[in-house]
C-alpha cells in the first residue's frame, strides 16, 4: 500500500509545536548564562520603549514636521535642561507666561502717562487749574481708542533668557502695538512701538532683536549710565544682532550695563502692552476684545534642553530611537538574508563540483568587499541630492548600505556551507537523487539560521553608526530627526553639552546593546566559544 500524502494530523502539528517550544526554552536557558546578553536585551527593551513612547508623547505635527515645526518658536534656543537649577548656583528662568493683572481702555493708559509726564509742571498750578488741565488731557486721550493690558513678573532669577514674545489674538481692526516697561528701581522704558497690525486671528511679536525696543533701551537705560560711546557701540551690536535686548531689560542700572557686567536686577516688574486703533472712528464696542499674552521664553527647558533652533532635544532623542531601530533592523535583516543566500549558494555550487560558478560569485564578492564604503556612500548621497534633488531618507540609506553590507556575511556562510556539503547525509541525499534546491533549502540554509540571527544583531550597530556618520556630514535629509543630525547641527555649539552628549551617548549605548546581544548569540552558535 502506497503512502498517501495529505494535511498533517492534529497530533503531528501538536508535536511540532511542542518541539519548537522545547527548543526555545533550551535556547533561552543557554542565553541566560551570558550576562552581557541579558544586559543587551534590557537596553534593547528600553530603546523599543522609547520608540513606542515617541508615538504616544510626541504630537503628530512634530513627528511629521520635526525640523521646521512652528512650536519651536515658543522655546528658548540652546537652553540647558531645567534640572540644572538643582546643581547650579546660577538660577535659570524656565519658560513662563506672565500674569495678566488687569486690562482697560487705552485712553486711560494715555491719561495716566500724560499726568506722570507733566507731574512737575502741574505742581506749578493751583488745584483748580490742575483739574482743568487734567480734564483737557482726558478729553484729548479719549480720542485714542483701544485697550491696554498690564502684566506682572517677579524676577528672582540670575538668568532670564534671551527672548520673550507678545502673543496677540483676535484683532479685528488696524492697530498700533506698544509696550511700556516699569522696573523695580524706578527706571522705566516706555513708548516702545512693537508693531502695526492689520486684522488678524493670531500672531506673535518676538522681542529678542526688536529694533524699536533696542533703540529705547539705548536711549533710556544705557546712554544715561555708560555714556555716548558705549551707547553707540551697543547700538551697533543690536543692529547686527550680536546681543539680545532681553537681558538689558533686567540688568542692574550701574556702570558697565552696556556689557551686561552688572548682574540681574531682582524684584517686581510691570509690563504694559497697548493696542491702539489707528482709525479713531472705529466702533470697538461692536468688535471682540483682543486677547494678549506675554511669555518669557526662559533660559532653561525640559529634560534635555533645546538645540539652536529651539527644538526639544528630548523629543529628538525619542524620534531618533525610532529611526535608529528601523534603519538598523531593516538594513541588517536584508543584508544578512542576501549574504546568507549568496554564501550558501556559492558553497553549495563548489561542494557539488561546479567550481567555475563559485569562482565567479567569489570574484564578485571580493570586488564589492574591497570597495571603501563611506566614500561611495558620500558620492551616492551627493548624487541623489545634486542630480535628482532628493534628500536621502532612511530607505535610501538602508538601500545604499545594503549594496556593500552583505559581503562579509556571504564569506562566512560560504565556508559554513562548504563544511555542511561535506557531511555524510548530504552525500546520501545526493545519492538518492535529491534535487539541488532541496539540498540547499532543506539541509544547508536551515543550519545557517542560528548564525544569521547572530549576524543580524552584530550588523545593526554598523548601520546606526554609518547613518550617524552620514548625518554628521550633512548628507542626509535635514528633516530627519536622527542622532547624527543632532551632532551635525551641534558642531558650532560644542559648549552646549546637553545638545552634544545625549545623541553621542545614545549612539554608543545602542551599538553596545546590539554588540552584547550579538556576542551572546555568536557564543551560543559557535561551539568553540561556548562555555562548559
Amino acid at each position: 500500500m502506497g503512502y498517501k500524502r495529505g494535511r498533517p494530523s492534529a497530533s503531528r502539528t501538536s508535536e511540532f509545536v511542542k518541539t519548537k517550544i522545547t527548543a526555545l526554552k533550551e535556547f533561552w536557558a543557554e542565553y541566560k548564562r551570558y550576562k552581557i546578553g541579558l544586559a543587551g536585551l534590557v537596553i534593547l527593551f528600553i530603546l523599543i520603549g522609547m520608540a513606542i513612547a515617541a508615538n504616544i508623547v510626541v504630537p503628530q505635527d512634530i513627528r511629521e514636521h520635526w525640523a521646521t515645526n512652528p512650536r519651536w518658536a515658543f522655546n528658548p534656543k540652546e537652553a540647558p535642561p531645567a534640572w540644572v537649577n538643582m546643581f547650579s548656583k546660577t538660577k535659570y528662568l524656565e519658560p513662563t507666561n506672565l500674569t495678566l493683572i488687569s486690562m482697560d481702555e487705552f485712553w486711560k493708559l494715555c491719561l495716566n502717562k500724560s499726568i506722570a509726564r507733566y507731574k512737575e509742571e502741574l505742581k506749578k498750578y493751583s488745584p483748580e487749574k490742575q483739574k482743568l488741565i487734567i480734564e483737557h488731557l482726558k478729553k484729548v486721550c479719549k480720542q485714542r481708542k483701544g485697550y491696554y493690558y498690564v502684566f506682572e513678573f517677579y524676577n528672582h532669577w540670575d538668568e532670564v533668557g534671551k527672548d520673550a514674545m507678545v502673543i496677540i489674538e483676535n484683532i479685528q481692526f488696524n492697530a498700533i502695538i506698544t509696550m511700556d516697561i516699569y522696573r523695580p528701581d524706578g527706571i522705566n522704558i516706555t513708548d516702545i512701538e512693537l508693531a502695526r497690525l492689520t486684522p488678524i486671528n493670531s500672531t506673535y511679536i518676538k522681542l529678542q532683536f526688536h529694533k524699536g525696543l533696542a533703540e529705547r533701551i539705548v536711549e533710556a537705560l544705557v546712554k544715561p549710565i555708560d555714556g555716548e560711546d558705549a551707547a553707540r557701540s551697543l547700538s551697533q551690536k543690536f543692529r547686527i544682532k550680536a546681543v539680545s535686548t532681553i537681558p538689558f531689560i533686567f540688568a542692574i542700572a550701574e556702570p558697565g550695563i552696556s556689557n551686561l557686567a552688572t548682574g540681574t536686577l531682582k524684584g517686581q516688574y510691570r509690563l504694559v502692552i497697548g493696542i491702539e486703533a489707528q482709525d479713531t472712528k472705529v466702533k470697538l464696542e461692536e468688535l471682540p476684545v483682543p486677547r494678549v499674552a506675554f511669555k518669557m521664553l526662559g533660559a532653561c527647558y525640559g529634560l534635555l534642553g533645546t538645540d539652536g533652533n529651539g527644538r526639544d532635544n528630548f523629543i529628538t532623542i525619542l524620534l531618533g530611537s525610532q529611526l535608529a531601530l528601523l534603519l538598523g533592523f531593516s538594513y541588517s535583516v536584508a543584508a544578512v538574508i542576501v549574504g546568507v543566500i549568496y554564501g550558501a549558494l556559492s558553497g553549495y555550487l563548489r561542494g557539488s563540483g561546479r567550481i567555475w560558478a563559485d569562482e565567479i560569485l567569489q570574484r564578485i564578492n571580493e570586488v564589492i568587499y574591497s570597495l571603501p564604503v563611506l566614500p561611495f556612500l558620500i558620492i551616492f548621497s551627493y548624487y541623489l541630492r545634486m542630480v535628482y534633488k532628493i534628500q536621502p531618507n532612511i530607505w535610501h540609506i538602508a538601500g545604499l548600505l545594503l549594496i556593500f553590507g552583505w559581503t562579509g556575511v556571504a564569506i562566512v556562510t560560504r565556508s559554513m556551507a562548504l563544511s555542511i556539503m561535506g557531511q555524510p547525509y548530504i552525500e546520501s541525499a545526493i545519492a538518492v537523487g535529491a534535487s539541488g534546491r532541496r539540498i540547499l533549502f532543506r539541509y544547508v540554509l536551515p543550519q545557517l539560521v542560528p548564525y544569521a540571527f547572530a549576524a543580524i544583531a552584530l550588523s545593526i550597530p554598523g548601520a546606526i553608526l554609518m547613518e550617524a556618520g552620514l548625518s554628521f556630514l550633512g548628507l542626509t535629509d535635514p528633516n530627519m530627526p536622527s542622532w547624527g543630525r543632532m551632532l551635525n547641527e551641534a558642531q558650532g555649539a560644542i559648549y552646549a553639552w546637553w545638545w552634544v552628549i545625549p545623541p553621542g551617548l545614545m549612539i554608543t549605548v545602542t551599538a553596545v546593546a546590539f554588540a552584547f546581544i550579538g556576542t551572546a548569540l555568536d557564543t551560543i552558535v559557535n561551539p568553540k566559544l561556548r562555555r562548559a
